[in-house]
């Protein structure tokens, strides 16, 4: 895969229209808005959401979006400001690509460097003292099982398979994780591991 022309800050496809409701927001309240959920990565960086139930009514009325815009835009914040921990080494880097690769308005371009310049060596920390994932895969094994089904009429066959994932968790312990998969989930699985994919090749 050629990086060359490597995207550092790159959104997937299902987070593509929360760039849309970023542009089109009010530029001060997004640049508070923004500000609150850098804090609460720095507090929290496990969270996906800063906002309560209570405060998100507010903020609907206050941005004038309804439910699922205001998801999309949680989200895509949260997003960029987590890629840009660890993938930004300037703040010209940062500029060019809230503008160039993600097409943002000069205005919540301007938003995101003075939220990334308050917030910066917090974010950075508190990525380095607390690891985003509560457990990180070590190794895959497998199988495929045949079981034999049976009627009055003639026997049947049902393919399996048995995928073992091997964990460790922040303390280091390991353990398994037994999966029994039939032809159905496992083009299911697939899909996803394909999904994943292309989310990782958007960022190249």
């Amino acid at each position: 895969m050629n990086c060359s022309s490597r995207k550092y800050v790159s959104l997937p496809p299902n987070f593509q229209s929360g760039l849309d409701v970023i542009n089109n927001v009010d530029s001060d309240k997004f640049r508070l808005f923004l500000n609150r959920i850098a804090q609460d990565i720095q507090m929290n960086p496990d969270s996906n959401n800063p906002f309560n139930e209570e405060q998100e009514e507010k903020l609907l009325a206050s941005l004038d979006l309804d439910r699922n815009q205001l998801s999309v835009l949680i989200q895509s914040a949260i997003f960029i400001l987590r890629q840009a921990i660890y993938n930004i080494t300037s703040v010209d880097n940062f500029k060019n690509e809230l503008s160039q690769n993600l097409k943002l308005t000069d205005e919540k371009v301007v938003a995101f460097l003075y939220v990334w310049s308050k917030n910066a060596k917090g974010l950075i920390k508190s990525s380095k003292e607390k690891s985003i994932f509560s457990r990180k895969l070590e190794d895959v094994s497998w199988l495929v099982d045949i079981e034999v089904a049976s009627d009055k009429k003639k026997q049947m066959f049902e393919t399996h398979s048995i995928l073992q994932l091997n964990v460790a968790g922040r303390d280091g312990n390991q353990s398994n994780i037994i999966l029994d998969l039939d032809e159905r989930a496992l083009i299911k699985l697939f899909e996803a591991v394909e999904n994943i994919q292309e989310s990782l090749d958007a960022l190249c």
